[in-house]
């Protein structure tokens, strides 16, 4: 809030406060979705991280102890275990990062509804279309949020 509108930390704080109590439904349906998504994610990243372990493991300089002995492993439950909570841990903080991004994406939508009597002016489509809400009347609606020609933003 303080950079869409310019104001001090602590009303910014407290306006968006206000846009959270406000939207609560709104955003708790959009946040349980993509928070399941994100968990999804960081699944997946850990499952590959284990698969790759998995087939490092496999090799047969882990599991060649006549050749090599100083790296036989006698089992890779270990090394498989530790490369999937290591995988998790790193995408949980790399993913904390798109969680932001989506919670900054639905403030700033709902500072949009709330300046213009509910109807989202600068929304991109594809927002729209997962909120549930409708374009502004006559324009087509561009998937990627392109500004048309006709369509300018106000400076503030």
């Amino acid at each position: 809030m303080v950079a869409v509108k310019g104001g001090n930390y602590c009303s910014s704080a407290a306006r968006a406060v206000q846009l959270i109590v406000s939207n609560a439904l709104r955003l708790a349906a959009v946040n349980i979705v993509g928070d399941a998504m994100l968990f999804l994610g960081k699944l997946g990243v850990a499952a590959c991280c284990g698969v790759a372990a998995f087939a490092m493991s496999n090799l047969e300089y882990y599991n060649n102890p006549e050749k090599y002995p100083a790296t036989y492993l006698s089992s890779g439950i270990l090394p498989i275990a530790v490369a999937v909570l290591t995988g998790y841990i790193v995408a949980q903080i790399f993913f904390s990062v798109y969680e932001m991004a989506i919670d900054t994406v639905l403030l700033s939508f709902c500072e949009d509804c709330e300046s213009n009597s509910g109807q989202p002016q600068y929304a991109p489509p594809l927002l729209l279309e997962a909120i549930g809400a409708t374009a502004p009347k006559g324009e087509s609606p561009d998937p990627y949020g392109a500004q048309k020609p006709g369509r300018q933003r106000a400076n503030r």
